[in-house]
């Protein structure tokens, strides 16, 4: 549950764990940046943020960057560490391909 009480979407949880990535990665958090990093358009990274879903947890002013609140960074820190375990798991498994794994602990973590 995020910081107003209802489930993350699982594109809302890409949107958070692309931001955790790109800044990673020392790179600027754009509309731009993220809809490339999740690979979406940018209107849907700008709604995203606006829905009831994503409040509390995004900050993003109109033409600025994208960051997460306090609260935004603790759902996101939660949503990459169930990816990382759930891919660590997946790959543990001799017969799982990694980028199978990749995809599956990405589609699964909500």
């Amino acid at each position: 549950m995020n910081s107003v009480g209802e489930k993350l979407t699982a594109s809302l949880e890409d949107y958070l764990e692309g931001i955790v990535m790109l800044k990673e990665q020392g790179r600027k958090v754009t509309v731009t940046a993220l809809s490339k990093s999740v690979g979406v358009k940018k209107p849907s990274v700008y709604w995203a943020s606006k829905r009831p879903s994503g409040a509390g947890l995004v900050i993003h002013e109109r033409y600025g960057d994208v960051d997460l609140t306090l609260d935004g960074a603790r759902v996101a820190d939660e949503v990459c560490r169930r990816h990382k375990a759930l891919f660590s798991f997946l790959t543990d498994v001799p017969t799982i391909d990694p980028e199978i794994a990749e995809q599956d602990a990405c589609s699964n973590v909500g």
